[in-house]
């Protein structure tokens, strides 16, 4: 970096892309107090280079946002967010393909401060955009598709959702093959919101589909099987099989302890939900344990963390 500040002028073209280059390595290593003055140098040499308004700023604007992203500073990430999707809209119209990523990452961020009615917008933008560009097949629309499938559930649109799920799902399996990471984690999804609309038996069905897949593609401990058996843990409980939701329980347990940690909120909620098995059960004593570890995790995060 030294060499190109002593070669290039501070407002060479060329030391644009050197330094989002560089910026975007260190981001990737989470050396992120690194990372911001390199970015905040692109941000500055591209503006000058080039002026405040030309595509030339985008990734510098998208790396600031995610550095911001990393210091919880949201209100800056959103403002990059907006500013780099302005810059694209007017160099390239609302529809250009570069958009798609952008009006999905503003969503998202939008969707995560529970600003639906802003996020839904933007996430179909984005889906419509990707569809255009893409076709209706793309394995690229599977993100898009089961982020408005999350959010439509959010907004009380089960029916919606699931078939948003289903549709991702299809086109993963269709372009990945049925025992890809991503179709795991979806039909871990779906699985969710069957379980929460009453559809335990089915829920169940899926489940051990994933867990399946998972058997055969996934490390042998790994946080998604951790959260499938949770999962099934729940559906078997729900249908009465104590001693089936139990083991599914204990051997998710052992999953999230051993990659997430015993801390995280996720493996306190896995004891949450087996200690409240234990005490349906009369076994007092071991449930105390499970509450115990369970920490005081509230009733509202249970809630969320088991839609989310």
């Amino acid at each position: 970096m030294e060499e190109m500040r002593k070669s290039m002028a501070p407002d060479h073209p060329l030391r644009v892309p050197l330094l989002t280059r560089y910026a975007s390595i260190l981001m990737a290593a989470n050396r992120v107090d690194e990372a911001s003055p390199i970015i905040d140098e692109a941000l500055a040499t591209a503006e000058k280079a080039y002026g405040p308004d030309h595509p030339a700023c985008v990734q510098a604007l998208n790396l600031s946002a995610a550095r911001h992203y990393q210091s919880g500073t949201s209100e800056q990430v959103e403002a990059d967010f907006r500013k780099a999707l302005a810059i694209n809209e007017r160099a390239f119209g609302p529809d250009h393909p570069g958009n798609a990523v952008l009006l999905n990452n503003l969503a998202l961020l939008l969707t995560s401060a529970m600003r639906y009615d802003e996020a839904e917008p933007l996430f179909r933008r984005s889906l419509a955009i990707d569809e255009k560009a893409l076709g209706p097949d793309s394995p690229n629309l599977a993100a898009s598709l089961n982020n408005l499938a999350i959010l439509s559930d959010s907004q009380g649109r089960p029916v919606e959702a699931e078939a948003l799920y289903r549709r991702s799902i299809a086109i993963l399996v269709k372009a990945k093959g049925a025992d890809h990471p991503e179709v795991i984690r979806n039909q871990g999804n779906l699985a969710t919101l069957l379980f929460t609309q009453g559809k335990a038996r089915e829920a169940c069905d899926l489940l051990a589909t994933a867990l399946a897949a998972a058997d055969r593609a996934l490390p042998p401990v790994d946080s998604d099987r951790g959260l499938l058996l949770i999962g099934l843990g729940d559906c078997l409980a729900e249908l009465d099989d104590a001693a089936g939701a139990r083991k599914a329980y204990e051997r998710g347990l052992d999953q999230l302890g051993s990659t997430l940690g015993p801390e995280h909120a996720y493996t306190r909620l896995g004891h949450a939900l087996l200690a409240e098995l234990l005490d349906s059960l009369g076994e007092s004593e071991q449930a105390a344990e499970h509450r115990k570890l369970a920490g005081d995790i509230a009733p509202s995060e249970v809630e969320r963390l088991i839609n989310d």
